[in-house]
């Protein structure tokens, strides 16, 4: 239960991402250098936190395996 949890946690953090991402490309904040570095820093973040996120499921995965063998 905790597991799924955490994974609820990261999903709603890449889809606030997301829309924080074309929120900040508005007209209005385009020009700003921060909402450049934002948005250029975004995805970054998306793939990091998505890499992260399959690392803790294959753990997860395997510790299970391992529990359900013995």
């Amino acid at each position: 239960m905790k597991s799924e949890l955490s994974m609820m946690v990261v999903a709603i953090i890449c889809a606030a991402l997301l829309i924080l991402g074309h929120v900040i490309i508005i007209e209005t904040l385009a020009y700003y250098t921060w909402a450049e570095w934002t948005a250029g820093a975004i995805p970054f973040v998306l793939f990091f936190m998505a890499w992260a996120s399959i690392r803790h499921c294959r753990a997860k995965e395997r510790a299970e395996e391992r529990q359900n063998q013995h």
